[in-house]
């Protein structure tokens, strides 16, 4: 009821960790096979595709792992805690595609409505890779 005064409106924050994966153009069908069964196996904590583009020779993906509320960090709930092991293992099973923490993209960029729609229909992220890199 407090944050409700305090003006959340009763809503409360979720902080998401932004995971950046860049393969190479030349291991990107690898790497979206890769992506999409970490992704579908990924039971501990929701991860989403929230951006796909490309920069000089790499595809890049952007995936958000949502870690919890507020709340749950700070008491270190265990799905909280979950949810930062599951950066870990994302880390170590997409380590050949250069992994690492970054920002969320801008919703309106090219690369976050690529990502939306790729997260609306996972079947595609091959295709979107592929087509990025020049494979297709």
């Amino acid at each position: 009821m407090r944050e409700w005064v305090e003006g959340t409106a009763g809503l409360q924050r979720v902080v998401e960790v932004g995971l950046r994966v860049a393969p190479t153009r030349a291991c990107v069908p690898a790497a979206a096979a890769a992506i999409a069964g970490v992704i579908a196996l990924s039971h501990e904590a929701p991860v989403r595709i929230v951006g796909v583009g490309s920069e000089a020779n790499r595809v890049v993906v952007t995936l958000a792992v949502t870690v919890g509320t507020t709340s749950d960090i700070t008491a270190g709930a265990p799905a909280a805690r979950l949810a930062v092991g599951m950066v870990a293992r994302l880390i170590d099973e997409l380590s050949a595609y250069d992994p690492a923490f970054t920002s969320l993209p801008d919703p309106d960029s090219v690369d976050a409505r690529i990502g939306t729609r790729v997260e609306q229909e996972p079947d595609t992220l091959a295709r979107a890779m592929c087509v990025l890199a020049g494979h297709a």
